[in-house]
């Protein structure tokens, strides 16, 4: 009979404090917790010194997604101020989206953002449905007159300078409404420094989307479901991924977004699908990893999906025991929060 797993078996008292609004000044000098399940160590260190857990027969893998300003401020010909909020892409021009306030809009309203960008509600609902009328290129626009995406608790003062903390240095691709946040660590001379370690570096792309943010709100978790996400491999780095795997290195993925799609992409023939695709993988305690065998994360929310992969991998009791000296040692966490190693 397959256990049952209940949604407290995954609670732990975080102070609100150690939940991080800011992100510290260099990025590589967050604090680093490497947990190994084999041995069951915990080991405090800064993650500019992450390499000293890496060697040659490791391939670090990384999101190279990047989060684009999809909150949007329009006006309703009737001037009243409307707030879009994109959660889907679902053509060249339409998206689903969060409206605020919903009751002031009807299908067929026509929104107006700038002389380049207005839009039309085509389903209005929880999430509704806009499409677009714009000229030049869609993402150029809205990184110009849009505002970041700001998580839910965080109350930045001003969002334009939290855009910078909360990107990247190797974000490429458009398309994610949350960074990939186990990233944002790396600086450019620490990621140069484990390519002159000879530790191949790959890159894959999964946009987050809105389900990131959202609790869960059953008991027994096999009753949730995740929100699909886009992502895509490149075939070049698919069958780079595949050779390295079948010659025996460790895939280390950058992330809970990284570690599901790998895990997602996973064929039978021990191969990784190629192309773009979509993923609603939920990882929790039982699941056997089938590509990944090392991950960077960061400190996650109590009873969370993402809090649920972590434990998936190194082992409830174990990631409670880590989580409970991060609480002591307070290391920051959330998505500009301190990372951990899981080997």
């Amino acid at each position: 009979m397959a256990l049952v797993m209940h949604i407290n078996t995954f609670d732990f008292d975080l102070p609100q404090e150690l939940i991080a609004q800011s992100a510290i000044k260099t990025r590589d000098e967050s604090n680093l917790m490497v947990v190994s399940s084999s041995t069951e160590s915990i080991t405090h260190t800064q993650f500019k010194s992450i390499g000293d857990f890496l060697d040659s027969n490791c391939v670090l893998v990384l999101n190279n997604s990047k989060v684009f300003n999809a909150r949007l401020i329009g006006e309703k010909y009737t001037s009243a101020q409307i707030e879009i909020f994109l959660t889907e892409q679902l053509t060249e021009t339409s998206w689903k989206c969060l409206i605020k306030p919903l009751k002031r809009v009807s299908a067929g309203d026509i929104i107006l953002f700038s002389n380049k960008l207005r839009g039309k509600i085509i389903t209005k609902d929880t999430f509704s449905t806009i499409s677009f009328e714009f000229s030049g290129n869609f993402f150029d626009i809205i990184d110009e007159i849009g505002l970041p995406p700001l998580p839910p608790y965080i109350k930045a003062d001003d969002p334009k300078t939290f855009q910078e903390s909360y990107q990247t240095t190797y974000a490429k691709h458009p398309g994610s409404i949350a960074a990939p946040t186990a990233g944002l660590h790396f600086t450019t001379p620490l990621i140069n420094s484990l390519k002159a370690a000879s530790i191949p570096i790959e890159m894959i792309t999964l946009h987050v989307g809105y389900g990131t943010f959202q609790p869960i709100r059953v008991e027994k978790i096999t009753d949730h479901e995740i929100h699909k996400e886009r992502y895509y491999i490149d075939p070049q780095t698919a069958s780079r991924l595949t050779k390295y795997k079948k010659e025996g290195k460790k895939i280390v993925s950058v992330g809970t977004t990284t570690t599901r799609t790998l895990e997602t992409a996973f064929q039978p023939d021990n191969t990784l699908l190629s192309g773009s695709h979509s993923s609603d993988l939920f990882i929790y305690p039982g699941y056997k990893f089938k590509f990944v065998d090392a991950m960077i994360t960061n400190f996650h929310l109590p009873k969370s999906s993402l809090f649920m992969l972590v434990c998936a991998f190194g082992g409830i009791d174990l990631l409670q025991q880590a989580y409970a000296q991060a609480i002591k040692n307070k290391y920051r966490f959330y998505s500009l929060g301190d990372a951990m190693l899981l080997i």
